[in-house]
């Protein structure tokens, strides 16, 4: 076994036979498709590896079970006649999301991972990544390491302020800044 480089254009009109057959079945309800995984970002592994898809869709394409059964078992038949042999793909996988309920176990795609398809990602996505990471980060830092050290950074930027020939006080206030949001960049990092 050895990582492959996916044949863009086959993968691409693979992709193309996909979003056709879901927006047969969610005309209406479509939101956004998205390519992630190996196919996108490496490690592709012929007839072992997926093609890995976020399907969001709006909320009147779920019942209280999750996806309408009839809905998923019409996209299922026509995903499942596409031919995956022209990249040695061994099947589709699809996730289905309705925002903005995204599940506790959902993490947005990574940057330069993934590629939209079709419509645009729900910002609720990146909402909840942005809360992860500040989450993690306070747990990292917590009561009095954190809000001291907050403390100090704002109170340099108020003096920066009131005296702004300071460029001492204005490189120390920058530095802290930047040493904060590294951390909390190592944090978000680790998800």
């Amino acid at each position: 076994m050895k990582f492959v480089k996916v044949d863009e254009k086959k993968l691409n009109r693979i992709c193309c036979s996909i979003l056709q057959a879901i927006r047969q079945v969610f005309t209406d309800e479509l939101i956004c498709l998205v390519l992630h995984g190996s196919a996108i970002k490496g490690g592709f592994i012929e007839g072992f590896s997926d093609i890995d898809l976020q399907l969001f869709l709006t909320e009147a394409a779920f019942d209280e079970f999750g996806l309408k059964l009839s809905r998923a078992i019409t996209l299922q038949k026509l995903i499942g006649k596409i031919d995956l042999n022209p990249i040695k793909a061994y099947y589709i996988q699809l996730i289905y999301l309705r925002p903005p309920q995204i599940p506790l176990w959902y993490t947005p795609p990574l940057q330069r991972s993934f590629k939209v398809l079709y419509g645009e990602l729900p910002k609720v996505i990146w909402t909840k990544a942005k809360d992860e990471v500040l989450s993690l980060f306070c747990e990292k830092y917590t009561g009095e390491v954190i809000e001291s050290y907050l403390r100090n950074v704002f109170q340099q930027i108020i003096l920066l302020g009131k005296v702004p020939n300071d460029c001492i006080l204005a490189r120390k206030a920058f530095t802290n800044s930047i040493n904060f949001l590294k951390e909390a960049a190592k944090i978000g990092d680790s998800l």
